[in-house]
């Protein structure tokens, strides 16, 4: 688990989900599969990334298209999937420290009407740390880096995302495991010493 500088965790989404991680600290987290497919039948900005934790990303290659004449394209950009990161992911609303500007893109209040806000997040860190530790799960947590993706060239990892999705903020949880079920199911207890359900109407029109 790695040191970084976030002084409030946002988890948007439905009420029912959020009660659950508030009353009962249970983290639904899918594995890579469901997010790089969910973009092709939901709105892209949401949760979807048919690139999601590709391992290597290179720019400038050529491509031809073959149909009744053959195309030549230049200059273009090519994702590979090495399958280096299968496993699990957790997704949440960063807000940094050095963050001066607190205003959330609209976007995000798409994910539903209430959020979880968890005003401590160095233990909600701590709690995913030592749940993990005694389920033999290996997690790490950082904020989510977002690049050009006509500019950026070699190794990707799970915490980097192209830039189109910047106003996520993300931070996610990464459990890596080589051969993931659909999903897995954290259950940390009760986080409402360290968190709050707040309706997202808040954010509007600020």
């Amino acid at each position: 688990m790695g040191k970084f500088g976030i002084k409030g965790l946002i988890k948007f989404g439905q009420k029912e989900h959020l009660e659950a991680l508030l009353n009962d600290g249970v983290i639904y987290m899918n594995n890579i599969d469901y997010f790089r497919k969910y973009e092709e039948s939901k709105l892209e900005h949401l949760r979807g990334d048919r690139y999601e934790c590709f391992g290597y990303i290179s720019q400038n290659n050529k491509a031809i298209i073959l149909n009744e004449s053959s195309i030549e394209l230049e200059n273009v950009t090519v994702f590979k999937n090495r399958e280096t990161y299968p496993g699990y992911l957790y997704c949440m609303y960063a807000i940094h420290t050095d963050d001066s500007n607190s205003q959330i893109d609209s976007r995000m209040l798409e994910f539903g009407e209430y959020a979880v806000f968890i005003y401590n997040p160095k233990e909600f860190i701590n709690r995913i740390h030592s749940y993990c530790e005694e389920h033999k799960l290996y997690p790490n947590c950082f904020p989510v880096k977002y690049y050009d993706e006509k500019v950026e060239n070699g190794l990707l990892h799970p915490f980097m995302k192209r830039g189109k999705y910047s106003y996520q903020n993300e931070a996610r949880i990464y459990i890596h495991n080589y051969k993931p079920q659909d999903n897995i199911v954290l259950k940390l207890g009760s986080i409402k010493d360290i968190a709050c359900l707040i309706n997202t109407s808040i954010f509007k029109n600020k």
